[in-house]
Parts: structure tokens; sequence; C-alpha cells
């Protein structure tokens, strides 16, 4: 996985196992890795300019790509979003905590069970714009639209 297809492959894992879970891309990320089914591209560990590797971005790596199932939410965002300018505290705010802070296994079974329509918490950072009725994601949002749409559609055929 390199820095051209990175976030396609997020979409795909996102839509075939996770969705309708609304997580911040960081723990997607993770998740996604955990499964030991994606390792990053060796340029993930070279700056822009091929000036060596990244001594800080180097042993994140060789987890990913060694043991994934350890991978930790500090060793992806170390990977994948860290420049030298990065605000570690900015990302995470201690007064919002993660609602997500589990395994891949837990959040494919959350996401099943929310598909198959049981109750599954959407809470986070985005929950001031579930209470006035926004979507949380872009992606759930189309996905949610097309199935009430899919529904509509068979109630015609009834």
């Amino acid at each position: 996985m390199n820095k051209g297809n990175f976030f396609r492959f997020l979409w795909k894992f996102y839509t075939a196992h996770i969705q309708p879970l609304d997580p911040h891309v960081d723990r997607l990320a993770q998740w996604m890795l955990q499964t030991g089914h994606y390792i990053p591209a060796t340029t993930w560990a070279t700056p822009q300019g091929g000036h060596g590797v990244s001594m800080f971005r180097a042993p994140s790596i060789w987890v990913l790509m060694n043991k994934p199932h350890e991978a930790r939410l500090r060793d992806v965002q170390a990977t994948f979003f860290y420049t030298p300018a990065f605000d570690w505290d900015s990302l995470r705010p201690p007064h919002l905590p993660d609602p997500y802070d589990f395994g891949v296994e837990e959040a494919m079974a959350m996401a099943v069970q929310a598909r198959d329509g049981q109750a599954v918490p959407r809470q986070g950072r985005l929950t001031p714009l579930l209470a006035v009725g926004m979507p949380a994601s872009p992606l759930y949002a189309v996905s949610n639209a097309a199935h009430h749409a899919d529904e509509d559609e068979d109630e015609d055929d009834v």
C-alpha cells in the first residue's frame, strides 16, 4: 500500500467491513492493517526527495509489516500521518475520547450488527452533527440514501 493507493484501500476496507461505523481515518487504517491483508510500502519511510530513511517512521513501519496484529494507533499515525510540524495532541484531545478504541474483530462485528439493524453506538467527534440530523460520514450518507431508495422501489412492487 503506497501513497498513491492508500485512500483507495481505506475506502474499500471501510465499505466492505466497517460501514456504517464512523471511526477517524487513523483508527480505520489501524483496523485495516490489523487484518494482516495490507502492508505499507517502504516508500512511507523515505521523505520526499529521497533523503534517507526516516528514523522516526522506520520502527513503526517495521511493526506494521511484521506484526500487523500488534499495530498501535501511534504506529499508524507515525507511518501515514506524521509531518515534522505534526501536533500529536491536536489529533486526539483528551476531552474527546475515541469511542472506537478496540480491535478490528470487534469493529467488524459491530458493523455487521449495525447493517442488520441492531442498535450500535454512534458517538465521538461527530455526535453534535448527528444530533442536528447531519450524516456522520459522506460515505454513510450516500450508502444510506441508496439503501432508502431501494426500500422505496420495493414498496412500489407490493
